[in-house]
């Protein structure tokens, strides 16, 4: 039977693993999958538990934690905001600047690899069928 929804996946987790093995060959500072996808939230203007719960479908006590492990390793910062007495604003360190920088290289490489795998017109293809909307 052919599943595509099982095939992506596969490619997904294959992809995620791949890039968190090379991370943590490279750098001694280990980071699960769902902190990138925390500081990558961030990154593109998530600042506030609430917005990181919002654009990762996770719960609070999971924001929460993911966010209080990268306050722990110095690569997310929190602010409490003036108007409020419990709500604080979340902004990446310079220091977790740095380490996404690096891990888009790692993420470009990948990307070049794969390109090379599959060749340049089916890498274009995949390209655009992956932008599409499906659903």
């Amino acid at each position: 039977m052919n599943n595509t929804i099982e095939h992506l996946y596969k490619h997904y987790k294959t992809l995620r693993d791949f890039i968190v093995a090379t991370w943590h060959e490279e750098h001694h500072l280990p980071l699960s999958n769902s902190e990138w996808i925390c500081l990558n939230a961030v990154k593109e203007g998530a600042n506030s538990i609430p917005e990181i719960m919002k654009r990762n479908e996770i719960s609070k006590q999971a924001a929460h934690k993911m966010v209080k492990n990268l306050v722990d390793k110095n690569l997310l910062q929190l602010t409490l905001m003036t108007n409020s007495k419990v709500r604080y604003e979340i902004s990446m360190t310079s220091t977790g600047l740095d380490i996404y920088e690096k891990n888009l290289q790692v993420q470009q490489l990948l990307e070049q690899q794969i390109e090379q795998t599959l060749g340049i017109d089916d890498y274009e293809k995949l390209q655009s069928i992956l932008k599409k909307k499906w659903i």
